[in-house]
């Protein structure tokens, strides 16, 4: 399983947790008990999105399971994907924008998201402020 974290880059670390509890014939719920480690914690990390792992719970995955650190862990040089195309490298009319970091000339308006009154629930949608 190739995890991606934060880019469209996927990480380099490639964890087997499915494919040890497979040959151990253990259960996900049975290794999240035995560990003391919940069981969507586990799946986080199972699924390849968990961006960190404590060398304790390590220890204790590779004692149940009986096995080294490096049976659930692999490393896998990946190719870096290239970048999104910009609004400016987009065709005219075209849906596949640029949706990061906005830059914009100070005479411009700006369009933010406007607070919520203390107190009140959060909108369904976020209502948006114009300011030049």
């Amino acid at each position: 399983m190739v995890a991606r974290v934060g880019s469209l880059n996927p990480m380099a670390i490639i964890i087997n947790l499915d494919v040890r509890l497979a040959q151990q014939k253990m259960r996900l719920n049975e290794l999240a008990d035995a560990v003391g480690i919940t069981l969507s914690n586990l799946s986080i990390l199972k699924t390849g999105k968990a961006k960190a792992i404590r060398f304790s719970t390590l220890e204790a995955i590779c004692d149940k399971l009986k096995c080294q650190p490096g049976d659930i862990l692999e490393f896998r040089k990946v190719k870096k994907m290239p970048p999104k195309a910009t609004a400016a490298a987009a065709p005219k009319g075209s849906p596949h924008l640029n949706h990061g970091p906005a830059v914009h000339n100070s005479a411009a308006p700006v369009i933010t998201a406007a607070p919520n009154s203390p107190g009140s629930p959060p909108p369904k949608t976020s209502p948006l402020r114009i300011t030049n």
